[in-house]
């Protein structure tokens, strides 16, 4: 109660301290996330550490910007119908077929509700003023650093440093508890290579450019010692996108900084891969032990039986391989989803990932390419682990806060919400927007004091 209590107040005090720097309180989510695992989230009572962050988050939002969000939510009707069907729905074929509704509310907040009104935010945050991206990179990048060094440390010690009594009592550990492969604070090398690699498309935003090469080796670097071979494909489909982005710039030290970074990234991929530190991921490409042949096993079952969950959660109960039906868990993210909820919630959860992500394909964002490679990235996550499925909503938020940034158009000027309303362009009353919105002339704040104020390093 009293650890509840604590992080409540500080939830509190850091969104409405970001207050005027939203994407900065999104940053401060996604870490709350990350730093304490599933595992360990029995440290608070009711939510996980993340949600209470998320929580405060959005009340101050909404508090400080209600006329924006409404404005943005409006905008974004069939999102908000398919949010809506599928949490509907989720929450009612969970109930009927498994039973739990306190569980599956907080299920359906964690995998549907939560990360679009990130999204939301994020987009509605975007167009008040482009660098309000900035103080999410104040945190993303930090953030991905310190996972990196904890993942090298792990490597060197053996030990999981942080979290290690709530590690420890992961089933596939088994009798042992020895971390041959780095997993920061995720608990197991997937997710946490997973993360690496999403955050990546995002953290490249940085100016820097010795940021910008020291986070790609470092995330490749720590890639090949976890043996991830999902995180390795996800990372080369970012770093793709990544590198069109920054040749397509037209921006001529841009295009030199990447043309003189590729050979570096080359050589030191080739050299990395043929050193003692890939030993493990040349093993696993050799052989993996039984982990394809557990994951064709879950298919094959999944799809003998999906009759059984068609509309509602599977009666029998979740824990396939406590039950000894199958000899490791589902490791799709889908599948959970779909012994939970049933096969037609997934499938509608499925269409609503398609359907933002479509609305990426179509948008005239710079950072469409980044944000459809994070996408792919993302779907891959979500076939080759738990991910959502298994309580783990990193990568999910990523996807969400990649789409808003890959759809929205920077370097466009903006109009706060505020003068619109003093022009007359929107009506809060009766929800409507007329014709001047789309007439009036984009501009800066008139006032001085509408400015968000620069911290020093605003340059990042």
């Amino acid at each position: 109660m009293v650890t509840t209590a604590l992080l409540v107040v500080i939830s509190a005090i850091v969104a409405f301290a970001l207050r005027s720097r939203p994407l900065g309180a999104v940053g401060f989510v996604l870490a709350s996330y990350v730093l304490v695992p599933l595992v360990a989230g029995d440290i608070t009572i009711l939510f996980r550490p993340g949600d209470y962050a998320f929580l405060a988050t959005f009340v101050v939002f909404l508090t400080k910007y209600k006329d924006r969000f409404f404005l943005e939510l409006k905008s974004h009707p069939l999102l908000n119908f398919l949010v809506c069907v599928v949490a509907l729905y989720s929450v009612v074929a969970r109930v009927i077929g498994v039973g739990g509704f306190r569980s599956s509310i907080i299920t359906v907040l964690h995998v549907v509700v939560f990360p679009y009104l990130v999204y939301l935010i994020v987009c509605a945050s975007l167009k008040m003023k482009d660098n309000h991206y900035k103080p999410l990179l104040w945190v993303l990048v930090p953030l991905m650093l310190f996972q990196l060094l904890l993942g090298w440390f792990q490597y060197q010690t053996g030990d999981a440093i942080f979290w290690e009594s709530k590690l420890s009592e992961q089933w596939w550990w088994g009798s042992g508890f020895e971390v041959t492969q780095p997993m920061g604070t995720f608990g197991h090398w997937i997710p946490y290579a997973m993360f690496l690699s999403l955050a990546l498309g995002i953290s490249t935003l940085v100016k820097s450019r010795v940021i910008w090469f020291s986070l790609i080796i470092g995330t490749l670097y720590i890639l090949t010692l976890t043996a991830a071979r999902s995180g390795l494909i996800a990372f080369a489909l970012v770093i793709f996108a990544v590198i069109i982005r920054e040749l397509k710039s037209r921006d001529a030290l841009r295009i030199l900084a990447v043309v003189m970074m590729l050979p570096v990234i080359a050589f030191a991929a080739i050299n990395l891969f043929s050193s003692g530190f890939a030993e493990t991921l040349r093993s696993k490409l050799e052989n993996d032990g039984n982990s394809t042949t557990y994951r064709i096993e879950a298919s094959q079952w999944f799809w003998d039986n999906w009759h059984n969950f068609t509309l509602t959660g599977l009666p029998a109960g979740l824990d396939l391989r406590e039950s000894g039906v199958l000899n490791s868990s589902l490791e799709n993210a889908f599948y959970f989803y779909a012994v939970a909820f049933g096969m037609l919630s997934t499938v509608l959860l499925a269409l609503l990932f398609t359907s933002v992500t479509l609305g990426t394909l179509f948008s005239k964002g710079q950072e469409k390419l980044t944000g459809l490679a994070i996408a792919l990235a993302f779907g891959i996550s979500t076939f080759t682990y738990g991910a959502f499925g298994a309580s783990e909503y990193s990568t999910l938020m990523l996807f969400w806060i990649a789409q808003a940034f890959a759809q929205h158009r920077f370097g466009q000027d903006h109009t706060d919400s505020k003068e619109l309303l003093d022009e007359g362009a929107v009506s809060v009353v009766d929800g409507e927007s007329n014709d001047k919105l789309s007439s009036i002339k984009r501009r800066r704040p008139r006032h001085a004091t509408e400015q968000v104020a620069k911290l020093p390093f605003e340059n990042i």
